[in-house]
């Protein structure tokens, strides 16, 4: 078995290469599926860690029909009557992040 920092090296010399995966991984002898998947792995764990959702206190508006808005850190906007579910609000939250 290839240690991690073999298949980084090897990730890197393909992307450089120009090369389609198939005859890069053909030229090095290795699986293609392999290789791309090393690609793909090494690409998901260079992605940041999505940022810590900090939840703050929400009195309830005056008015029952207007809605928080919560603006997330991926940009997308969440509005929640005041009336919300906590444990359905956290269910949103944690998907539209992760979208």
């Amino acid at each position: 078995m290839e240690r991690r920092d073999e298949w980084e090296r090897r990730v890197r010399r393909w992307q450089r290469s120009g090369l389609t995966s198939t005859k890069f991984a053909t030229r090095e002898g290795v699986n293609v599926k392999t290789l791309r998947w090393w690609s793909w792995n090494l690409r998901r764990e260079a992605q940041p860690a999505p940022s810590a959702i900090e939840f703050i206190e929400v009195t309830p508006a005056l008015e029952p029909t207007l809605a928080v808005e919560v603006v997330l850190a991926n940009g997308r906007v969440v509005r929640v009557p005041t009336s919300f579910d906590d444990a359905t609000l956290c269910r949103v939250l944690a998907a539209a992040e992760r979208a």
